[in-house]
């Protein structure tokens, strides 16, 4: 807890799960990009607070807690 990242232009949250999975990037509480994989990694293009939530089966599996 307690820790930040400084953002540069080329940040990018890579995933890695042990399952395929349905993975949004959520910013400032709206979707902004999906993926269907069992790693990937999404581009952060700007400041803001992002949060992954990653769902299997249609039911929620993983909740990430914002980071900034």
């Amino acid at each position: 807890f307690g820790e930040e990242i400084e953002w540069s232009e080329n940040l990018k949250y890579y995933f890695h799960l042990p399952y395929m999975a349905k993975v949004k990037l959520i910013k400032n509480g709206k979707k902004i990009a999906t993926d269907i994989n069992d790693k990937g990694w999404f581009k952060i293009s700007e400041k803001g607070r992002y949060r992954l939530e990653i769902t299997r089966f249609n039911f929620g599996w993983i909740i990430q807690t914002t980071f900034m």
